[in-house]
């Protein structure tokens, strides 16, 4: 990036409306309300769904994983199986 133009970016950066939206955005990032979090990480629920098919689901059990064993293992944590946060939990008994 040229001088010119980092300079055209920093005058942006510094800009009270640009500082506006950033603070706005870390206050969503922070905020978990109404957010139902997944433990999937950046791995498509389609791929993680696939995966529990092919790998070892259908294998041990000769059909398709169910919704709520899917559910299970995108909104629970692997190292204790609890739950993600009281949303997902209370989702899954609604």
């Amino acid at each position: 990036m040229g001088d010119a133009v980092f300079k055209e970016v920093k005058e942006h950066w510094e800009s009270d409306e640009f500082k506006k939206k950033s603070d706005q955005n870390k206050n969503n990032c922070d905020s978990n309300a109404g957010a139902s979090l997944h433990t999937g990480g950046s791995i498509p629920h389609r791929l993680i769904y696939k995966r529990m098919t092919i790998l070892y689901l259908k294998e041990a059990t000769g059909k398709d994983p169910s919704i709520s064993e899917f559910y299970f293992r995108t909104h629970r944590k692997k190292s204790d199986k609890s739950w993600i946060n009281e949303k997902a939990e209370a989702a899954y008994f609604y």
